[in-house]
């Protein structure tokens, strides 16, 4: 069998690491991107996440794909566009004073700030804004 010749192993990844939390709030700027480009009729894109589904016993029986309410990162405040952004159901700060981040050329601009977004978690320059907030809400469940 062609598959016996490889090795398959399991990694243990830490969902605490900076790395991890950078690449869950990549992935949530990218469905975002994806959100824009579909409310502006620039691609097709239907938002889906998986359900567990369980019968009378309380047994896990199946998965379905469901359409969840879609929470668009861009909103419209006395005729402006901001961008608020969310990770982990909290606005997320980036310099400490307010969440949204305006975009001057409307609607048509919020694709650009969400990728200028992308490029500097990447590049890693929100690490510390990442940590920041990760750790505001573990203080906030005590």
């Amino acid at each position: 069998m062609i598959l016996d010749s490889l090795k398959f192993a399991a990694v243990a990844v830490d969902p605490n690491s900076i790395d991890a939390i950078r690449a869950r709030f990549i992935d949530e700027v990218s469905e975002q991107i994806k959100l824009i480009r579909s409310a502006t009729g620039k691609e097709k894109y239907l938002q889906q996440r998986m359900m567990k589904t369980t019968d009378e016993d309380g047994n896990e029986v199946m998965r379905m794909m469901t359409n969840p309410r879609v929470r668009h990162w861009y909103h419209s405040i006395n005729g402006q566009i901001y961008i608020k952004m969310s990770l982990g159901h909290r606005n997320f700060v980036i310099d400490h004073k307010t969440p949204l981040i305006y975009v001057e050329k409307g609607i048509d601009g919020v694709e650009e700030v969400l990728n200028t977004i992308k490029r500097a978690a990447e590049a890693k320059e929100l690490d510390k804004a990442l940590l920041t907030h990760v750790e505001g809400r573990k203080r906030n469940k005590k």
